[in-house]
């Protein structure tokens, strides 16, 4: 059991070094680890100090400007209030993220074994050319026989899902068991992780001559650039990381708590792809589409996708028959320029190289882009470029 000391200890190191580091805390966050510190209480001086540090910093943030957080906060580490400590954990914080990729994005929360299980082995095993992100969240010091791994965040760029296992409540056989499934998924996908995230190797992985028996992620991070820092070099895309330090062990995660660990597996599809993700479209449209992903991995096109990229390749020539040039030039074109690249992939006037998918999803958006930029009412055109588009997803999902 941690007694006092290392309660406080840890309370005042992680704000002090996170602070003098110019990192931020959501409110929430300072609630869970001054929660977590104050157990036993808070000595005279170690709560003092905390207080100060506190104070110093987040006077004028969300969730201490205006309200009383400041004034209980007072009496959980200099009063040692132990009414006012209890009543920490049950207030409330306004919330203050909202990512708009989560509404389109799915999110699934579990923590029962089983059904990770079955989401592994039923809706991850479709070998798909892009990996799937991993990323993990840790839980405060605890007893040496529990798990510090609190939650394994799996995101899936085909099925615009983002999984949430909450494995903090595992026994040791739970998790190994949870691991192992995590290295089998190895056989249909890569996994990009930011950092070597070796919470999730096993037991057996870290013996002696089972250097085979690792989890194989690819890590996309360079250097010791951070994940904020390098999404926004990289797209130019800002994230909150005042949430890490937040507790994961909570009956039941937050909503901020929620977007953070969700939005931290999508900034590496957006790292991966040099590129923000317009996720409305089907498939996901890519706003840089010229990029080439870090990781990506396709096979050529077998002779039913050729066939049918072939088919649609006639029907653009014949669709562009029903098209009045005079009025619709610039519909014309494009229709022209949609079906060369196609027959390029068709007849293999260029090698076909692993991005070849890429291709035919961008072809996707351009034929959306023809329907929602003519300027003429829906006619016998708007119906074949809606069969043209579904055509172009069945290659995609063959």
């Amino acid at each position: 059991m941690l007694n006092q000391s290392k309660r406080n200890s840890f309370t005042h190191g992680v704000l002090n070094n996170h602070f003098n580091a110019k990192k931020t805390f959501s409110s929430a966050a300072i609630r869970d680890i001054i929660y977590y510190g104050g157990k036993h209480g808070f000595s005279e001086p170690t709560g003092k100090e905390i207080f100060a540090i506190v104070s110093n910093n987040c006077a004028n943030q969300v969730g201490f400007k205006g309200e009383d957080f400041l004034e209980k906060l007072w009496e959980v580490l200099v009063c040692n209030s132990r009414a006012a400590y209890f009543a920490l954990k049950s207030r409330k914080f306004e919330n203050q993220y909202r990512y708009r990729e989560l509404d389109h994005i799915a999110y699934k929360i579990t923590d029962d074994i089983q059904e990770m299980m079955a989401i592994m082995d039923r809706g991850l095993t479709r070998e798909s050319a892009w990996p799937l992100y991993i990323d993990t969240e840790g839980a405060y010091p605890r007893l040496s026989h529990e798990s510090t791994l609190s939650l394994i965040t799996i995101f899936d760029v085909d099925s615009k899902s983002v999984h949430l296992f909450r494995t903090v409540r595992f026994t040791p056989e739970e998790l190994e068991e949870i691991k192992k499934a995590v290295k089998r998924l190895e056989e249909f996908h890569n996994m990009v992780t930011f950092g070597p995230e070796s919470s999730l190797l096993t037991k057996e992985s870290k013996e002696e001559g089972k250097a085979d028996q690792k989890l194989n992620t690819l890590d996309i991070q360079k250097g010791k650039e951070s994940l904020v820092k390098m999404l926004k070099r990289v797209v130019g895309k800002e994230i909150s990381k005042s949430e890490t330090m937040s507790c994961w062990t909570v009956p039941e995660l937050r909503h901020d708590q929620i977007h953070y660990a969700a939005m931290d597996a999508i900034a590496l599809h957006y790292i991966n792809i040099k590129s923000k993700v317009d996720w409305s479209f089907n498939p996901p449209r890519m706003l840089t589409p010229d990029t080439t992903p870090t990781f990506y991995t396709s096979i050529k096109p077998n002779s039913d996708q050729l066939k049918m990229l072939g088919d649609i390749c006639d029907n653009l020539e014949d669709m562009e028959d029903v098209v009045d040039w005079m009025q619709e030039f610039d519909v014309c074109i494009t229709l022209e320029k949609i079906r060369k690249k196609l027959e390029a992939l068709r007849t293999w006037e260029k090698e076909c190289d692993k991005y070849w998918k890429l291709v035919v999803e961008r072809q996707v958006h351009g034929v959306e882009d023809v329907r929602t930029s003519r300027q003429v009412d829906r006619d016998q055109l708007d119906d074949l470029l809606v069969q043209c588009r579904e055509d172009l997803r069945k290659v995609l999902e063959q």
